[in-house]
């Protein structure tokens, strides 16, 4: 089976819409699929903009059910507008009759991936991610909207020029969708999956089929913050049927009995938000929330978070703040990668720094002139003059000195002429003895 080796896809069993022209928008290539549609990068073809267009899959596309919760989804995504939720632009079909919504543009990668790749999510940005998707889910429930599928495929985690990675929830396709009723013969997984959640973080009430709540919605995000934080999930099963008695009734292990570094304030949230009784989790993402935005100012922000500032500024402009020079090529370790032309960097904790790439100005704050010695004079002269006066009062005492006195004494060898330093004048201060050192 063939791999597309930049997007790292398979190739899909109908017929993808390359080309097509979308609301001034023309498709360029797949980025991503999931349970119910495709996603595709497009390029609008006046504006330097990008989107991202969801096609419903074709395989679905002829049956009504599965297109009402399709356009349902960009119906709920166009009651919310919140800064942690994808936003949703429009909505339109394809030459083939199949219904696309167009949506926001981002770069970055889903949590999943990022999970992939480092196994686990160091404790401060898993509660900074955490905190962010609770804000996206207290504005969905404050419209009586519940998600249904809280999990790491389900977020995104964006990197912006400017800023730390924030999170941004996505597919509310199981939101509003109108309840599956069974066709003859056994309901489809797909099917199960719509009605059900995912089964590795749905709520053992939601398995059940009961009406969803905002406590369902807290318990996958429960699961979701207990697998960042430690790599793996709280249970484990092989079939569905497993996952649900799994989730009904297996106990799941605290956190610090994992990772005794965990927090005991954050391994206590984490408990009640997988509790099995939804009556004793949580009652709001709101209250969840003010608890974690405490725990986080407990934990060790890692040094990767240092906010980066990327500002547009030209050369003009810089020189009003500072000194102003030409780079040849971009700073390995002083100015991100996505900086360009144009662009001046700012490390805040630092001050403004280095920057770019050819034609990019660097901005970098006026140091202090450290304060320097007055210049030394020339001593040579007056130590010259000393020496020879103190030479001179010698031969003068050793002719003055009394005779009688050295007549009464025995010859003896003479005595070598040493030299004596003259005592500090009046208007001279000595000079106290430098400090020592200590370690510190």
């Amino acid at each position: 089976m063939s791999v597309d080796v930049e997007t790292g896809l398979t190739p899909l069993a109908e017929p993808e819409p390359l080309g097509e022209l979308v609301l001034n928008y023309r498709i360029t290539r797949r980025i991503g699929e999931g349970g119910m549609g495709v996603v595709y990068r497009a390029e609008h073809t006046v504006l330097a903009k990008k989107a991202a267009i969801k096609v419903l899959r074709a395989s679905f596309a002829k049956d009504a059910q599965w297109a009402q919760g399709f356009l349902a989804e960009a119906n709920t995504l166009g009651r919310l507008n919140h800064r942690n939720i994808v936003k949703i632009e429009n909505i339109d079909t394809l030459k083939d009759g199949r219904l696309c919504i167009v949506m926001e543009y981002l770069d970055g990668q889903t949590l999943r991936e990022l999970m992939d790749a480092n196994h686990a999510v160091g404790p401060w940005e898993a509660v900074n991610f955490t905190l962010e998707i609770l804000g996206a889910l207290a504005a969905a429930h404050s419209e009586r909207i519940f998600h249904r599928d809280i999990k790491p495929e389900n977020v995104f985690i964006v990197r912006e020029r400017a800023g730390d990675p924030y999170a941004k929830v996505m597919d509310f396709g199981l939101a509003a969708a109108a309840p599956v009723t069974t066709d003859s013969g056994p309901l489809p997984e797909a099917r199960q999956s719509l009605r059900a959640g995912t089964p590795q973080y749905v709520a053992p009430e939601q398995a059940e089929g009961l009406p969803p709540t905002a406590a369902a919605d807290l318990y996958a995000l429960g699961t979701m913050l207990f697998e960042m934080l430690t790599g793996r999930l709280p249970l484990s099963a092989n079939t569905v049927g497993e996952w649900v008695w799994a989730q009904q009734n297996a106990p799941a292990p605290r956190l610090d009995a994992i990772d005794p570094t965990i927090p005991s304030a954050l391994a206590d949230v984490v408990d009640e938000l997988m509790h099995k009784d939804p009556g004793a989790r949580p009652q709001s993402a709101t209250a969840v929330r003010n608890r974690l935005e405490v725990i986080l100012e407990t934990l060790e922000r890692p040094h990767s978070h240092a906010r980066t500032d990327i500002v547009q500024l030209d050369a003009a402009s810089a020189a009003k703040l500072g000194r102003v020079s030409s780079v040849p090529q971009l700073a390995p370790q002083s100015a991100p990668s996505a900086a360009k032309a144009g662009q001046v960097v700012v490390h805040a904790p630092a001050g403004p720094q280095v920057t770019a790439s050819t034609k990019t100005a660097v901005l970098t704050r006026p140091q202090p002139a450290a304060p320097s010695d007055p210049p030394a004079r020339s001593r040579t002269p007056a130590a010259v003059a000393l020496v020879g006066g103190l030479a001179a009062l010698g031969l003068i005492a050793s002719f003055a000195w009394p005779r009688a006195d050295r007549a009464d004494r025995p010859p003896s060898a003479p005595t070598p002429l040493t030299t004596v330093p003259a005592p500090p004048t009046p208007s001279a201060a000595a000079p106290s003895p430098a400090p020592t050192p200590t370690a510190q």
